[in-house]
């Protein structure tokens, strides 16, 4: 499993807790921690899109010099 996909499953796990959560407190808290591990996900999804087409671009010109 990719970290994007682990982080997206805490989100999903911490958003199901919150809504079986009794105070408003922990509700609140655990959807904090679902929006966190999404804006994390989104994050390394990013990251990785723009590395591998990065790099991608570097392999070319190290192809064309050859």
């Amino acid at each position: 499993m990719s970290n994007v996909e682990t982080y997206r499953e805490k989100a999903l796990k911490c958003a199901h807790a919150a809504d079986r959560a009794s105070s408003t407190g922990e509700r609140a808290e655990l959807f904090g921690l679902a929006s966190i591990y999404m804006a994390l996900a989104d994050y390394v999804d990013r990251t990785h899109e723009h590395g591998a087409a990065h790099r991608g671009g570097q392999d070319q010109e190290m192809q064309r010099s050859s």
